[in-house]
């Protein structure tokens, strides 16, 4: 019997890949994709660098919340320890954060702020995880000793004002500070400080502007109504508010911002709880009601007399 010679597996292999036609070579932006897909597979830390924008965007969110939360539990740890005077001092050890300390801590408000434009920007934007991002980030600041927090806002509120009026999202960190009862009253008082000297701007500043400058004054005057013990804030500024109001009014084309501003204070002091504004108020008052008479008289809008006519019924006195 013929004995036929047994082909080796290796031999028949070649002989059927000689048999299939060639593949081209890939060439240009092909043959690149095929290059990453292939160093991808076998190089799993290599990956990072095919992940889409929106993938690096969402890994960035969740590290900065992270980041936040860590950081609240630094800030409390530190500002709860008791600084230990020198033996021969003869200081007893003070609560709270150093001086440098507490710059350091505004340094974290003026360039954490920044930050959170991630949130609001690019097709996965949401109000709601901004809102609660701006949140965890404000109560970093509620856990401070009270002398420590009026330090860092003091230096910081013009820096956040800015932010607020370029990004009206971060007013959320506002009303987190004017709603915390252990720290409305100094925000308050260094909010309102600020207000103040910004009502020039509230008739020449572009509509977005003066409507969240509006606003502003809005949560303050709110924050007075949910904690009556904030009624001396508003006390130093009430003639200042009502008589710089009704001057820039009767100068200004447009002063509906400034009847509005009034109706929002009267609206708040109205409720007959603040014995100490009405005693302020009182000598207002002479002045205020021909003012807001005339006023109306010359008012060429519907709206605006309303407005006016409000006011005229709503003032905070009185009849006795």
């Amino acid at each position: 019997a013929k004995q036929t010679a047994a082909t080796p597996p290796a031999a028949t292999a070649e002989g059927e890949e000689g048999k299939r036609p060639a593949k081209p070579p890939l060439e240009g932006e092909a043959a690149r994709r095929a290059a990453i897909v292939a160093v991808t597979k076998s190089d799993p830390f290599a990956s990072d660098s095919t992940k889409s924008a929106a993938d690096s965007t969402r890994e960035c969110k969740q590290l900065l919340k992270t980041m936040i939360l860590g950081v609240k539990t630094v800030v409390w740890s530190v500002s709860n320890s008791r600084m230990q005077p020198h033996p021969l001092a003869g200081v007893q050890a003070m609560k709270g954060m150093s001086e440098e300390e507490c710059l350091l801590v505004a340094r974290l408000v003026k360039n954490g702020l920044p930050c959170f434009v991630i949130y609001g920007t690019g097709p996965d934007a949401s109000p709601q995880e901004e809102k609660e991002v701006l949140d965890y980030f404000a109560g970093v600041f509620t856990v401070l000793d009270l002398r420590n927090f009026k330090q860092v806002f003091e230096l910081q509120m013009p820096t956040l004002y800015e932010r607020v009026r370029a990004n009206s999202g971060m007013l959320t960190i506002l009303q987190h500070f004017l709603a915390n009862s252990n720290v409305s009253r100094p925000f308050a008082e260094i909010l309102l400080s600020l207000l103040v000297g910004k009502l020039p701007e509230l008739s020449a500043a572009p509509e977005a502007e003066a409507a969240t400058l509006l606003r502003l004054f809005k949560l303050v005057f709110g924050s007075i109504t949910l904690f009556p013990e904030n009624e001396p804030v508003l006390r130093p500024h009430l003639a200042t508010i009502v008589t710089s109001a009704l001057r820039y009014a009767s100068a200004s084309p447009s002063p509906a911002h400034y009847y509005s501003l009034l109706r929002a204070l009267f609206k708040s002091i109205g409720g007959g709880k603040f014995e100490s504004l009405y005693k302020e108020f009182l000598p207002l008052l002479p002045s205020l009601l021909p003012g807001l008479i005339h006023a109306h008289a010359r008012a060429r809008t519907r709206a605006l007399r309303e407005v006016l006519l409000e006011l005229c019924l709503t003032l905070p006195a009185r009849l006795s």
